[in-house]
């Protein structure tokens, strides 16, 4: 078990990752939303580089493969995985599972 290594599950706007990096943690960080994915690669570069943070552009679901993504105009932070209907927004994203190894 690597005890310097914490998992983000739901990085958004990288905060938490911000914090876990400045306590000397390394952090795997998935994001399911492709532009907050991209965003937090550009706030990360230099800890990217460094090895210290690694952006997982992924959904957590039931299982490994495809699953739909919705997500709400407002407030941004509500997202979700499975029904859709209120979605302004549905994806076909990457989907793994945290039993997938």
């Amino acid at each position: 078990m690597d005890r310097d290594l914490v998992y983000d599950v739901g990085m958004h706007n990288g905060d938490d990752t911000a914090f876990y990096v400045s306590q000397g943690y390394r952090v795997v960080a998935i994001e399911a939303d492709p532009a907050q994915a991209e965003a937090q690669r550009k706030r990360f570069v230099a800890e990217i580089e460094k090895g210290q943070v690694h952006v997982v552009e992924a959904a957590i679901g039931p299982s490994h493969g495809q699953a739909s993504f919705g997500s709400v105009a407002i407030p941004s932070s509500t997202r979700s995985i499975g029904k859709m209907r209120r979605c302004a927004t549905t994806l076909l994203m990457r989907s793994r599972s945290l039993a997938d190894r």
